[in-house]
């Protein structure tokens, strides 16, 4: 139902390119596939991919709205969900901790 309404208003959830069976995804890959998801949710402001100290929750990059779209990119795309653990601002305040916080989790499931 979310998922539906968030594609009415025109947001998609955007894939990373597949890995094969046993590839760990890189923290490249990662970076890339959010400054697809922020080009997406946020066209006004670019990502600058190095830049692992960009604010993202108080530059307003990611709010209430970009995080449901972010879980649910996560989960779809990426083949991992959050656990209500991972739901920190530590985890969300910075490019790179978000960063550190995909790679993790997704390496987990590998």
């Amino acid at each position: 139902m979310l998922l539906g309404l968030l594609r009415k208003k025109g947001l998609t959830v955007l894939k990373l390119e597949s890995k094969s069976a046993g590839d760990q995804i890189t923290d490249t890959d990662v970076r890339q596939a959010l400054a697809r998801f922020f080009a997406q949710t946020s066209p006004a402001t670019p990502l600058d991919t190095g830049d692992d100290g960009l604010e993202l929750l108080s530059s307003g990059l990611l709010d209430s709205l970009a995080m449901v779209q972010l879980t649910m990119f996560l989960a779809d795309e990426l083949g991992f969900e959050l656990s209500d653990e991972d739901f920190t601002e530590a985890n969300f305040a910075t490019l790179g901790s978000l960063v550190r916080l995909v790679s993790r989790k997704r390496n987990l499931v590998l």
